[in-house]
């Protein structure tokens, strides 16, 4: 009787082992990324207010793998389409609660952001609010993610406002980004930012630097900013939750008008002063000092 119970337990454990080795032959192979990206778009779509589609899943989702003709729709219709997202992640450092990924890609993110009459704005709308029982298991979780590489490519965003002029109506941009979580941590290093509006006109030719926010507090460090006609470096902290803090050094070595004008059409201000501004303090007391000097002096 003993032996025939040891039998069954055997055979159980083995038939189970061999349908899980089955379906990890099956996930790994591609035969199942059919199932998965309907099994994505079901369970997104029913977090949101409104509808996830995913073409298709290709490569294989235990190493690298991508996601195809993406669209995410809303109560206006179509908000974000996406040619491709490839993933790329190491497996193994799960077991240590760490999401180590290689390589978020995503190639020609499009958005079509509308301000409706009620001044909400159609993305926000998608985005169900967090309950508070998710911010706690957020605030308490012990995983790690590190993110290696981060690239955006040639992203698009047309933007409706109610108020034409008051956030750029046309977006281009390119990015590169370092990023890791734990905790209440988050760091980022951004390796850089090309960015081009339409009205207002501005272009940043080139944006880098270190971003942290431990808890509270925002620190950034070798921020440099690029313009067509000014060059920009900043560093600092800002604490909101200690009396508004502040630590900041800012300097542009010039700051051309020029690349302000998008925002200045009606204001006869002209040159490329070099700035000095630094900014130490609380919301008691803050000792500013300002230092302009014009670029032909």
């Amino acid at each position: 009787m003993v032996r025939r119970i040891i039998k069954i337990i055997i055979y159980f454990i083995t038939g189970l082992l061999t349908l899980l080795f089955l379906f990890i032959l099956l996930t790994a192979s591609g035969i199942l990324n059919s199932f998965i990206v309907r099994t994505i778009s079901h369970k997104a779509s029913g977090s949101i207010n409104g509808e996830l589609h995913i073409g298709s899943l290709t490569g294989n989702v235990f190493s690298k793998f991508s996601l195809n003709d993406i669209e995410l729709s809303g109560d206006s219709g179509k908000i974000f389409t996406c040619n491709r997202i490839t993933v790329e992640y190491s497996i193994g450092r799960l077991i240590h609660r760490e999401l180590a990924v290689n390589l978020i890609e995503i190639d020609k993110p499009v958005f079509r952001i509308e301000q409706s009459v009620d001044s909400t704005w159609n993305l926000m709308r998608v985005i169900k609010p967090a309950g508070e029982e998710n911010d706690t298991m957020a605030q308490k979780s012990s995983w790690k993610v590190k993110i290696n590489d981060l690239v955006i490519r040639n992203l698009n965003a047309d933007i409706s406002p109610l108020q034409k002029g008051s956030v750029p109506s046309h977006v281009e941009a390119n990015t590169g980004i370092k990023a890791y979580l734990s905790g209440d941590t988050i760091s980022l290093a951004l390796d850089s930012l090309r960015l081009v509006t339409t009205d207002p006109a501005v272009e940043i030719e080139n944006l880098s630097g270190l971003f942290k926010k431990a808890g509270s507090v925002i620190h950034w460090n070798n921020v440099e900013l690029r313009l067509p006609g000014s060059n920009g470096k900043t560093e600092g902290s800002y604490d909101p939750g200690n009396n508004s803090q502040a630590s900041v050094n800012l300097r542009f070595s010039p700051l051309s008008i020029e690349d302000l004008r998008g925002f200045l059409k009606n204001v006869g201000v002209y040159g490329s002063p070099y700035i000095s501004l630094s900014v130490d303090g609380n919301m008691n007391r803050y000792n500013i000092n300002l230092d302009l000097t014009e670029k032909d002096q």
